[in-house]
């Protein structure tokens, strides 16, 4: 059975004016990921260690909003990652920032257990909801499109037709654009003309709970499954 984890209020906590004043726990993080690496520690080590110190869930930098905890709850630790790899830019090959950053490569050194334990236990929890919230719930949605286009294949229908719709009503039992109502009316700051990126991860979270709460375990635990089934052959697992 999934359990969605609530972070800690001291675990993220939001300043008044961020785009002005850095958190003290952002300095600590930034210098110790810089002299760690200078030092010769291992570069993912020192930047998961870092990220265990940062408390900021959101923050503006260089002219970008910057959204580390999705709805309060899933925390996005590669848009973290990529944010203080930005401090020690030079320091870090750009071939390993990249397979950090576009596949989650944390390189042969570490361990799952080693990423656990670096994270911290309150953001490895928030990390899991991300990952089954976000990560699983997507690639769910993608597998239930593969399957649509193999019905409509069968039937000597037109492959293409309709598929990501019927694969949505199918998973969540009701159309998209009715789910996207409630979820912006639980959320009028949301983009009503075109939502940005993060706001398309919070209404995938959104209706990842919603499924939770409308869905019984069983089917939940095989579409679970279904899901890490489709990463996997997309060679992408979850720590």
């Amino acid at each position: 059975m999934l359990v969605i984890y609530n972070p800690p209020e001291s675990e993220f906590h939001y300043l008044s004016n961020q785009s002005k004043i850095l958190d003290p726990n952002a300095l600590r993080a930034i210098k110790h990921l810089k002299e760690s690496i200078v030092a010769g520690v291992n570069w993912i080590s020192a930047l998961l260690e870092s990220i265990e110190m940062w408390t900021l869930p959101e923050e503006e930098y260089r002219g970008r909003h910057y959204k580390y905890v999705i709805a309060g709850e899933a925390f996005d630790w590669l848009v973290l990652a990529e944010r203080l790899l930005i401090e020690v830019e030079g320091l870090i090959s750009e071939e390993d920032s990249t397979a950090l950053l576009f596949h989650g490569d944390i390189g042969s050194d570490l361990t799952s257990n080693d990423f656990k334990r670096l994270l911290g236990s309150n953001k490895y929890s928030a990390y899991l909801n991300y990952w089954y919230g976000i990560v699983v719930e997507e690639a769910l949605l993608r597998s239930m499109e593969q399957e649509e286009v193999k019905r409509s294949i069968s039937s000597g229908l037109n492959g293409s037709r309709n598929i990501a719709e019927r694969a949505f009503n199918r998973l969540y039992g009701v159309e998209q654009k009715d789910l996207l109502k409630k979820f912006i009316m639980d959320n009028p700051k949301v983009s009503r003309k075109k939502m940005t990126l993060t706001e398309s991860k919070e209404f995938t979270y959104w209706l990842f709970k919603y499924r939770l709460a409308n869905s019984d375990g069983s089917r939940i635990a095989s579409d679970t499954r279904k899901a890490i089934g489709y990463l996997e052959k997309q060679g992408i697992k979850g720590f």
